[in-house]
């Protein structure tokens, strides 16, 4: 049984038995799927920015202001 959550999937070992889904998963370079988790990463950086803000706003804003007198 294979999850999907988001971009990313999770599989049982009951999939990981299954000749199919291996042959699949290790056709993917090392390479092109590190391409990908670098586009992925990129795609979601906003909204994890969105979502540190709403739980710690003075935490989030302390940050940016250490790393930007830091610069």
């Amino acid at each position: 049984y294979i999850i999907r959550h988001g971009e990313l999937i999770v599989f049982t070992p009951e999939a990981a038995d299954n000749d199919n889904t291996l042959s699949r998963i290790t056709a993917v370079s090392y390479d092109h799927y590190k391409a990908e988790m670098y586009r992925w990463k990129d795609r979601i950086s906003e909204q994890t920015k969105h979502l540190r803000f709403k739980r710690d706003p003075e935490r989030y804003l302390k940050a940016i202001e250490e790393k930007w007198i830091t610069e």
